[in-house]
């Protein structure tokens, strides 16, 4: 089972928009979940913590979300990523450290196995 990383744009202008960018979050890992891949949706994982715990400094949850996309078997692009600096510069690590882009949930099948997986 590959592990995948839904990027794309998380913070609105207003609370609406960062629930919508959340929701629409959830609608992609159902389709990985569908397809057959585990997923992290920093979306999910992290919602509304900026409310939470306001005391912990944004950048944690930018380091946390880094340490886990370089853990994972590919990043997934959803609409809207190129509009969103987080995203672009998640994009930047996962190329440098040779995590495939994909923009389709279907590319995914095609990729290396698992890391860490023993091969059968």
């Amino acid at each position: 089972m590959k592990l995948v990383y839904i990027a794309g744009p998380y913070m609105g202008s207003n609370y609406h928009q960062t629930e919508q960018y959340i929701t629409y979050a959830r609608e992609w890992a159902d389709k990985l979940a569908r397809a057959g891949h585990a997923f992290y949706s920093p979306h999910l994982n992290t919602a509304h913590f900026d409310a939470v715990a306001p005391d912990v400094p944004r950048y944690f949850w930018q380091e946390m979300n880094l340490a886990i996309l370089h853990r994972c078997d590919a990043l997934l692009l959803v609409p809207g990523w190129d509009n969103d600096e987080e995203t672009k510069r998640d994009v930047h690590y996962a190329e440098t450290w040779g995590i495939p882009v994909v923009v389709d949930i279907d590319e995914i099948g095609g990729l290396a196995g698992p890391k860490g997986e023993k091969p059968g």
